[in-house]
């Protein structure tokens, strides 16, 4: 009886060990498998973590020319920059990355800054401390009305340069915009020999509530 016992005890554990192996093997099969980081791209799946980004591309037709699927992705987020160091390769010869590994966040004025070949958000004045050219002398940029948000994106640390307005206007990217509306103004009126119009005041701001 007792033997009997035995022989069943190593039984289980035999199969106990058996089970534990095979997970063990699914556990690290693959994982030592490494995507390429070739210097004209990579065969990295971009959809596998950015899958909502992928779709907004696919049925956007905006960037339709830089080619489909990780094509496109490379071409703006692995783009060939001075200041950008991908990684590339794989295996023995593989070159670590150096201000970059995988992607990297590109402003959107490396493409489309004045003088670019590729269509350029001109229309905005140079008054920011971006290193990129926003106007010229044929698009100075002197009355658009959202110079104040792109100076303020290009001073915010949140995104690369002005990317916060482009994204804000050119994405359908959910953004809640918040409204300080003047609801009444003083103006200094001085009269010699011909009317002259001092500065406008603007007082009694109303906050007017987010809209999507």
């Amino acid at each position: 009886m007792n033997n009997l016992k035995r022989m069943l005890l190593v039984i289980a554990l035999v199969s106990a060990i058996i089970v534990a192996m095979s997970h063990t093997v699914t556990l690290f099969s693959g994982q030592h498998s490494w995507y390429g980081l070739g210097p004209e791209g990579s065969d990295i799946p971009c959809s596998k973590c950015h899958a909502d980004i992928c779709e907004e591309f696919s049925t956007s037709g905006v960037h339709g020319t830089l080619g489909s699927d990780n094509e496109a992705c490379a071409a703006c987020h692995r783009c060939n920059l001075t200041c950008y160091t991908n990684a590339s390769g794989e295996g023995a010869g593989s070159t670590p990355g150096k201000e970059v590994h995988a992607a990297s966040t590109v402003p959107c004025m490396e493409c489309h800054e004045i003088g670019t070949w590729t269509p350029h958000a001109g229309g905005f004045t140079n008054k920011t401390d971006s290193p990129y050219q926003y106007a010229d002398a044929t698009h100075n940029g002197t009355k658009a009305a959202h110079n104040d948000f792109v100076r303020n994106a290009v001073n915010n640390s949140l995104m690369e340069d002005s990317n916060e307005a482009c994204v804000t206007c050119h994405t359908g990217a959910s953004v809640n915009v918040s409204h300080y509306i003047a609801q009444g103004y003083e103006i200094e009126l001085n009269r010699r020999c011909k009317w002259e119009v001092g500065d406008f005041v603007y007082r009694n701001f109303t906050y007017v509530g987010g809209s999507e």
